[in-house]
C-alpha cells in the first residue's frame, strides 16, 4: 500500500493541474483563444514548434493569427501524458494528433509535447514547449458535411462564436 502523505498529494494535485494547462493549450489553439494562450506560460518560457519558434509571450499572438488566416478548422488530441514532478518543477511528454484543414486539404500530425512546467507562487504553468513531429500525412478534405453527418448544423469554429462559449455565458 502506497504511503499518503503531503508530498504525495502535491504530486498528484501537481500533475492534475498540468494536465490541465495542456488541455487549455489544445483548445486555446484550436479556439484560437489569444487570452487562455497567454495565461499558461511564464513570461520568460520558451516555445518551439518549428512553424512559430520563440518566446511564451509572442507565440500565443502568432500561432491565433497562423490559425486564423492559414487554417480552416484545427483539433488537437492529447493522450499518453507522463509527467514527473519535483517540487516545483516538473517535466512532461504528451502524445499529441493535430488535425488541420486548409486550402481543400485535411493534415494530420501525430507527434509528442515535450515540455518543462515550473510552479511559482503556488501556480503552475509552462516554462518550455517542444513539439517532436513523428509521422504526419495529408489527403484531400472530407469535411463539408458529407453522408451521415450532412445533417449536424452545429460547427467549431475559431473565436468566441464556437458554440463552447456561449455555453459558459449561461
Amino acid at each position: 500500500m502506497p504511503i499518503i502523505d503531503d508530498e504525495a498529494i502535491d504530486r498528484v494535485l501537481s500533475r492534475q493541474a498540468i494536465h490541465d494547462l495542456l488541455m487549455a493549450y489544445a483548445r486555446g489553439v484550436d479556439r484560437a483563444d489569444v487570452a487562455l494562450l497567454e495565461s499558461i506560460f511564464h513570461p520568460d518560457a520558451t516555445v518551439i514548434t518549428g512553424l512559430i519558434d520563440g518566446s511564451g509571450r509572442e507565440f500565443p499572438q502568432s500561432i491565433v493569427e497562423h490559425v486564423q488566416t492559414k487554417l480552416d478548422r484545427c483539433f488537437h488530441a492529447i493522450a499518453n501524458e507522463w509527467v514527473e514532478v519535483y517540487g516545483d518543477r516538473a517535466i512532461g511528454e504528451s502524445y499529441v494528433i493535430a488535425i488541420t484543414t486548409a486550402a481543400g486539404r485535411d493534415g494530420m500530425i501525430a507527434g509528442r509535447y515535450l515540455n518543462e512546467f515550473e510552479r511559482r507562487e503556488g501556480v503552475w504553468k509552462i516554462l518550455s514547449h517542444t513539439i517532436v513531429m513523428d509521422w504526419s500525412t495529408t489527403q484531400p478534405t472530407c469535411s463539408g458535411g458529407h453522408g451521415m453527418f450532412k445533417a449536424l448544423r452545429i460547427r467549431g469554429c475559431f473565436g468566441r462564436s464556437d458554440p463552447i462559449y456561449s455555453l459558459w455565458q449561461r
